[in-house]
């Protein structure tokens, strides 16, 4: 990465706030539903959900929102799933622990009849932002820092001579975008990570070995 260009200290640090404001301003704080994308009447999905569960101590740790405010979502988050209906019923939250993708941003409930949700390096991506950011120009007045997707080998009338941009914010996308940058700069989730017993514990009876564990 050439210096004078993208800088990590204050650049990066501009990114990670702007895509944590994805979270702070397009979360439902009443249960904690995250908005999948920046549309209109769009529904929530448990993966901008989740995600900002993770961004809140980043947030805390960078002085983007105050300690009690996170905790005061977290909780509202947790209770809200705790308490969500599970069944057979076409509009429940989830089924058997599995939750559906999408839900609605108010009542929690199943949206478009959806299926359940699974699960699913630095040296590189720093160039690649150095080009996004200074060349390509693809945070430039967003609100959220970067667009859901960028596609160079389709020009089309997105306004940028350099390719194809989403019109749109996804939380899929912002949440990595705050989590990665932290442990960039200061490995907190993979601290926190490694310091529960809960996931250090399954990992061990799933078989992982090595490494930290």
């Amino acid at each position: 990465m050439s210096q004078g260009t993208l800088t990590a200290d204050a650049e990066l640090e501009e990114l990670q706030h702007a895509s944590f404001n994805y979270f702070l301003h397009e979360t439902n704080p009443v249960n904690g539903l995250g908005i999948d994308k920046t549309e209109a009447d769009w529904p929530a999905s448990i993966a901008a959900t989740g995600l900002a569960l993770a961004a809140y101590p980043v947030g805390v740790e960078r002085g983007f929102m105050p300690r009690d405010a996170a905790v005061e979502r977290s909780l509202a988050t947790l209770r809200f799933f705790w308490n969500s209906p599970q069944g057979p019923e076409p509009d429940a939250t989830g089924y058997q622990g599995f939750y559906y993708h999408f839900l609605d941003m108010q009542t929690g409930r199943r949206a478009w009849q959806v299926a359940a949700s699974l699960p699913f390096a630095p040296e590189i991506v720093l160039p690649v932002l150095d080009y996004c950011i200074h060349d390509v120009k693809l945070i430039e007045s967003n609100r959220y820092g970067f667009k859901a997707s960028f596609n160079p080998t389709y020009p089309a009338a997105s306004g940028n001579p350099h390719g194809w941009v989403s019109p749109w914010h996804f939380g899929l996308n912002e949440g990595p975008t705050v989590l990665m940058i932290e442990n960039y700069h200061t490995g907190l989730l993979w601290q926190l990570m490694r310091r529960c017993p809960y996931i250090v514990g399954g990992l061990r009876r799933a078989d992982f070995t090595g490494g930290w564990l």
